[in-house]
């Protein structure tokens, strides 16, 4: 996916949300690709995938493909999967309603500090502007003061 998508936790906070509950709790499949996952919530595929590869925190892509599209899981779902010593397959249980609402707690908090930076960078912005019309009437000041002396000296040398 290409890393050069603005990803925004405030904007894409509600299908965070709903794509970290779908990956961690479904008890079926503990990957899926973004079709599938976009059938099943009713969502956009297009969006469900650029959502999944813009937030590599949350989400591992499989080097697995299932009819030619990437799969994806929640990063503590695969980091808990256990292989079956019988069958040799990878298996992960579904995270747990606290598991899930810790996500979800992380979630928010960088909605959060997203939102306070967004706030930083407007206050930033507006003092760089105040600053600059201080400089500005500062130095209209000070070169007006500056006319004024000339002219007096002027004055006074020819009086």
């Amino acid at each position: 996916m290409n890393q050069s998508i603005a990803a925004s936790f405030s904007a894409d906070f509600q299908i965070l949300c709903a794509l970290i509950t779908h990956l961690g709790a479904h008890e079926r499949w503990q990957s899926r690709t973004p079709s599938e996952i976009a059938g099943s919530l009713a969502m956009d595929r297009a969006e469900t995938e650029r959502v999944l590869g813009a937030y590599p925190c949350f989400f591992r892509e499989s080097a697995n493909r299932k009819n030619g599209e990437r799969c994806f899981t929640v990063h503590l779902r695969y980091a808990r999967r256990q292989t079956d010593p019988a069958t040799g397959a990878h298996a992960s249980l579904p995270l747990t309603p606290e598991e899930i609402g810790m996500l979800i707690n992380t979630l928010t908090q960088m909605v959060s500090i997203e939102r306070e930076e967004s706030r930083f960078l407007s206050e930033l912005r507006d003092n760089n502007r105040r600053q600059t019309l201080t400089n500005l009437v500062a130095l209209s000041v000070a070169v007006i003061s500056a006319i004024a002396v000339l002219v007096a000296a002027v004055l006074k040398r020819g009086a």
